[in-house]
């Protein structure tokens, strides 16, 4: 018989799995459990330890770097067999790396990609979306709804993230390089928040109106959503809106006509990946390093498919 127990306290969230054939004990470092991509990942992550029959504790690090690698050694100190890990600051893992190797466990990098075009550390392993084709994949699409000479605005997640970085970089560069007069009209960063989008946003109509905010490109679902929260207050529905993540909320509105789509990067396949990598690794089992997922668009065409 299976029991689960789940209790939070100070920045701590921790499910246990329990059952005749426990094996192993993996710790999980979220980055932010109130963020709702986030928190697809972990319940991924929840299930597939169900299924493999071992325990999986979770810690918040509240986006902060000093935070997660107290926790990293809180779980190491527990005895944990492996970490996975979404890095808070993906240019400052080498800490993260040093203290697994140190304890000889393996260490899973889970949807933000510290090693983007690099063979990771011994005994250290990636599973993530390219964020860079998710960019390019978001500006494809857009382009051609926008026109050569439309006006765009670029909602961008925490700067120190590969995953905005790349997201942003691949919108910018099929601008650059297939619609050179379109406009880049204003860029911010909204920390992945919907909240801060939608303030964000109301800012900018109130400085640039409708006329000059024909698109609105966003590195991820929440801040798209929170964009269109400010743009539902101020009356205006004819602005194109673009997220990436594939929420339930952002696929609700791309079948309402709300928004043109987003750009899936599947959290089941990251979260329940990420404890297969562990286990794998903890049998012996042959393992590849950088496991790179598809990215996939989701437009009103094919919304039926991801439903």
């Amino acid at each position: 018989m299976k029991k689960f127990f789940l209790y939070a306290a100070a920045a701590l969230l921790v499910t246990v799995t329990a059952g005749a054939g426990d094996q192993f004990h993996i710790g999980y470092s979220s980055p932010d459990t109130e963020d709702s991509f986030q928190l697809l990942l972990i319940e991924a992550a929840k299930q597939e330890a169900v299924d493999q029959r071992v325990i999986l504790t979770v810690e918040d690090a509240r986006e902060q770097v000093d935070l997660q690698l107290q926790q990293v050694d809180k779980m190491i100190a527990a005895g944990v067999d492996a970490l996975l890990v979404v890095p808070v600051n993906t240019s400052d893992v080498d800490e993260i790396v040093k203290k697994a190797q140190a304890a000889k466990i393996p260490l899973v990098f889970v949807n933000r990609n510290a090693y983007v075009g690099q063979r990771p550390p011994d005994n250290c392993y990636v599973i993530a979306t390219d964020a860079y084709v998710e960019g390019e994949t978001q500006m494809n699409y857009a382009g051609p709804l926008i026109g050569s000479d439309g006006n765009v605005v670029i909602f961008q997640g925490i700067l120190s993230n590969e995953a905005t970085q790349s997201r942003t970089r691949g919108v910018k560069e099929v601008i650059s390089q297939s619609y050179p007069e379109l406009a880049i009209t204003a860029e911010a960063t909204a920390n992945w928040r919907r909240d801060q989008a939608t303030g964000i946003m109301r800012e900018w109509i109130k400085s640039f109106g409708r006329e000059r905010i024909d698109a609105v490109l966003s590195n991820n679902d929440s801040m798209a959503l929170g964009a269109l929260d400010a743009l539902k207050e101020a009356g205006i529905d004819d602005v194109i809106v673009m997220g990436v993540d594939g929420l339930q909320e952002a696929l609700d509105e791309i079948e309402a006509g709300r928004m043109a789509g987003t750009v899936l990067q599947d959290p089941n396949m990251q979260g329940r990946g990420a404890v297969r990598i562990a286990v794998n690794v903890l049998k012996g089992e042959p393992q590849t390093q950088n496991n790179i997922l598809p990215s996939e668009l989701i437009t009103k065409e094919n919304l039926n498919h991801y439903r």
